[in-house]
């Protein structure tokens, strides 16, 4: 239910690449530079994106920048382009892959604290365009 609840969330943030006027967000400066948070109406954080990241031709999202060691980190790319291929370059331990309404999703499950780096390319139309963003993992309370 709650992997159901973040795709559909997620088509309404990246429907064709554009950012919700509905949804309520905050700009944040944290471990990802300025950042865009996207907030459940409980006042929980739903997702983060930045904003050179969220354009038409393309949105890459994360769900959580903090998150417990052994949970999962979940990202969503979408690409107008029907033509394009991701490279995932980091974290280079195993990411797996599903392809959900047009979303590509990259799920990795650190096992142990500390800084990681999730960053990859996007080629279409003759354009490279790299992203990064990094998350902490916590010990599991």
């Amino acid at each position: 239910m709650t992997r159901l609840t973040i795709i559909i969330f997620s088509l309404v943030v990246f429907n064709s690449c554009i950012r919700p006027k509905e949804a309520p967000q905050k700009k944040i400066e944290g471990i990802n530079g300025e950042a865009v948070y996207v907030f459940n109406e409980d006042g929980s954080k739903s997702m983060l994106f930045k904003e050179e990241y969220n354009i038409y031709e393309y949105g890459v999202l994360i769900i959580s920048d903090t998150l417990e060691a052994g949970a999962e980190f979940i990202s969503l790319i979408n690409v107008a382009s029907p033509n394009h291929k991701i490279f995932i370059d980091s974290p280079k331990e195993e990411i797996l892959m599903d392809t959900i309404g047009g979303f590509t999703e990259y799920r990795f499950r650190p096992s142990s604290p500390g800084t990681y780096v999730y960053s990859g390319r996007i080629e279409y139309d003759s354009i490279t365009a790299p992203f990064e963003y990094k998350f902490i993992v916590v010990k599991k309370r």
